[in-house]
C-alpha cells in the first residue's frame, strides 16, 4: 500500500505482490525530475509492501513533495503504463496492462483532475525535450563526422602520388632546361637577359610572394612564357604550342606574371638618389658644375597600340598607325624612374607632362632639382629645356661647325646629356619587340606591358652590364633626331629662363678663357 498523509486527507493504495511492489519502486526512484508546483499542499509519501502489512517503507521521509507528485509516483511505477487523457478511462487501462494490480484512487474529486493534467502536461514536455536533445545531438554528430571526413579527404589529396610522367612532359623538362640552363648566348636571345638575371628574377618573385609555384607549372616556366611574349612579341597560340600548354594556361599565367612586375615596379621605378651624378662631377668644364642639380632626363614616346575602330582618330598623331604616348623619366644610368603610359598618341607631350605632375602619386621632383627635356617642353620649375630656333642636336656640330654664341654652346651640352633618355628608349624597344609593333592585347593590358617593360629593364640593368644597352660611341654614331613639330604652348618661366640665361653666358665666358 502506498499511503499519503495529507490535510484534507488523501490515500493512493496498490494492491500487488511484494517483488512487483520492489521492482515498481525501482523503478519510480529512476523517473524524470519533478518540478515542485507550489499550488498544492505539501504531503508527507509511505510505501508498504504486500504480504507485510506492518512493515513500511519511507520513500520520502525528509523530504516535503506535492499532491501531483504522489499521483505521479504511483502511476509511473507501474510497468508499461498508457497515459490516459482522463481520469476515468485510467482504471481500466492499468487493469489491462498490469496483471494482478489494481488502483484506487481516493482523493477529491477537484484534485484528482487537476493532478491528472498536470502530469501529462509533464509527460508531454518531458517528450518534447529528449525529442529536441536526441535531434540536436544528432546534428553535432553528424556535423563532426562531416568536418572529420573533410580533414581525411585534405590529408588524402595532399598525400596523392602523381604516376610517372608522360611523354610531353619530359619534352617540356628538356625545352625548359635548355632554355633557362643552357647557354649564355641562347638565354641572352630568348629570354632577353643571362642566365643569372633571370634566376635571380624568379627567386625575388617567389620570395615576395608576387609568384608560386603551381601543381604542374614553376615560376620559372611563367617567366620564360612572359619573355617569350614580350620579349618576340609571339602569340598566344605559339607559346602553348612551345611549351606544351592550353591556350588558357597560357593567358592565365602571363597576366599573374604580368600583375607581379607591376607591383614590384614600385620599388624600382623610382628616383634613387638626388647626389650629383658621376657623368657630370667627372666632366668638369662640360657639365660640372652647370649641371650638378641635375638628376636625370625625361622625353616622350611613341608605342604602336591596338585599339577599336572608333578610338583610333585620338590615338593616331604624327604616326601612320594608332599610338599611345607614354612619358618617362631616367637617371643617367638609363634606368626609368618614372613612367606614365596610356595617353592616346594625338595628345601633346606638355599636355601629359601637366597630368603627371598634377597627379597626387605622379612625378614629384624635389626642390632645387630639375630634369633635362626637349624643346617641345616649356621651362618651367623642374624641367630645363634648350633654346629654340638655335641648333640643338649634336648632328648639327659635326665636323667643322662649332658653337658660335652662349644659346648654340648651352644647347650643345644639354644635348649630350639629354641624350639619355633617347638611349633607354632605345635600350628598351631593342629588347621587348612587343613595344615596336601592334599588340593583339586590350588597351588596359598595353599600358601595365608597357610598365612591366620599364619595371625588368631597370631590374636587369641594376644586377650587371646588358648587351641591349648602347654606349655612347655607338648611340652618337647613329643618333636619331627628334621631329617634333610642335612646341609647348605654355609660357615659359620667366625665373627658370633667365637661369638658363646665367648658365648659358657662364659656359661661354669660360669656353672663351
Amino acid at each position: 500500500h502506498i499511503a499519503t498523509r495529507t490535510d484534507p486527507p488523501l490515500s493512493v493504495k496498490l494492491g500487488a505482490r511484494a517483488c512487483a511492489a520492489r521492482s515498481s519502486l525501482s523503478r519510480t526512484t529512476r523517473s524524470p525530475p519533478l518540478q515542485p508546483h507550489r499550488s498544492h499542499a505539501p504531503v508527507r509519501l509511505d510505501v508498504v509492501a504486500s504480504p507485510s502489512p506492518g512493515r513500511r517503507i519511507d520513500l520520502a521521509s525528509t523530504s516535503r513533495v506535492t499532491l501531483v507528485h504522489a499521483v505521479a509516483a504511483a502511476v509511473h511505477c507501474l510497468p508499461r503504463l498508457d497515459r490516459a487523457s482522463s481520469a476515468e478511462d485510467a482504471y481500466p487501462r492499468i487493469c489491462n496492462k498490469v496483471d494482478g494490480v489494481s488502483l484506487t484512487l481516493l482523493c477529491h474529486s477537484t484534485l484528482q483532475m487537476g493532478a491528472k493534467k498536470l502530469y501529462l502536461e509533464y509527460c508531454n514536455n518531458y517528450n518534447l525535450y529528449m525529442q529536441r536533445r536526441r535531434i540536436i545531438i544528432g546534428i553535432a554528430i553528424c556535423l563532426v563526422l562531416f568536418w572529420y571526413k573533410s580533414q581525411q579527404n585534405r590529408l588524402n589529396r595532399r598525400r596523392v602520388k602523381y604516376g610517372p610522367m608522360l611523354p610531353r612532359n619530359l619534352d617540356r623538362e628538356a625545352r625548359l632546361d635548355r632554355l633557362y640552363n643552357g647557354t649564355e648566348a641562347n638565354c641572352l636571345s630568348e629570354l632577353r637577359m643571362q642566365k643569372s638575371v633571370f634566376h635571380l628574377l624568379c627567386y625575388h618573385l617567389r620570395s615576395r610572394g608576387l609568384l608560386v609555384d603551381s601543381t604542374y607549372v614553376s615560376v620559372e616556366e611563367k617567366v620564360a612564357m612572359f619573355m617569350r611574349v614580350v620579349g618576340h612579341r609571339w602569340t598566344n597560340r605559339s607559346i602553348g604550342f612551345e611549351f606544351m600548354r592550353s591556350g588558357e594556361t597560357v593567358s592565365r599565367h602571363f597576366h599573374t606574371v604580368l600583375d607581379a612586375l607591376c607591383v614590384l615596379s614600385r620599388d624600382l621605378i623610382k628616383i634613387r638618389t638626388t647626389e650629383t651624378h658621376p657623368k657630370i662631377s667627372t666632366s668638369t668644364g662640360r657639365f660640372h658644375p652647370y649641371f650638378e642639380k641635375c638628376i636625370g632626363a625625361l622625353d616622350g614616346t611613341h608605342v604602336p597600340a591596338f585599339v577599336p575602330i572608333e578610338m583610333q582618330d585620338r590615338f593616331r598623331g604624327r604616326k601612320l598607325h594608332p599610338t599611345q604616348n607614354v612619358l618617362a623619366a631616367v637617371d643617367f644610368d638609363l634606368r626609368f624612374i618614372y613612367v606614365l603610359a596610356g595617353w592616346e598618341g594625338s595628345a601633346h607631350d606638355a599636355i601629359v607632362l601637366q597630368d603627371a605632375l598634377s597627379r597626387p602619386s605622379g612625378l614629384k621632383i624635389p626642390e632645387g632639382h630639375y630634369f633635362l627635356a626637349d624643346a617641345g617642353y616649356a621651362t618651367r620649375p623642374g624641367i630645363l629645356p634648350p633654346y629654340r630656333g638655335v641648333r640643338y642636336h649634336l648632328k648639327e656640330f659635326q665636323g667643322t661647325r662649332q658653337p658660335e654664341n652662349p644659346k648654340e654652346l648651352f644647347n650643345l651640352r644639354h644635348s649630350s646629356l639629354r641624350t639619355t633618355v633617347e638611349r633607354a628608349f632605345g635600350t628598351l624597344k631593342n629588347r621587348f619587340k612587343i613595344l615596336t609593333s601592334q599588340p593583339f592585347f586590350p588597351l588596359k593590358t598595353q599600358v601595365k606591358i608597357v610598365l612591366a617593360c620599364c619595371t625588368l629593364h631597370d631590374f636587369i640593368l641594376d644586377n650587371g652590364p646588358d648587351i641591349y644597352v648602347y654606349d655612347d660611341e655607338t648611340w652618337y654614331q647613329n643618333l636619331p633626331r627628334s621631329n617634333r613639330s610642335r612646341a609647348d604652348m605654355l609660357q615659359d618661366n620667366q625665373q627658370w629662363a633667365h637661369m638658363r640665361d646665367e648658365l648659358a653666358q657662364k659656359m661661354w665666358d669660360e669656353a672663351q678663357l
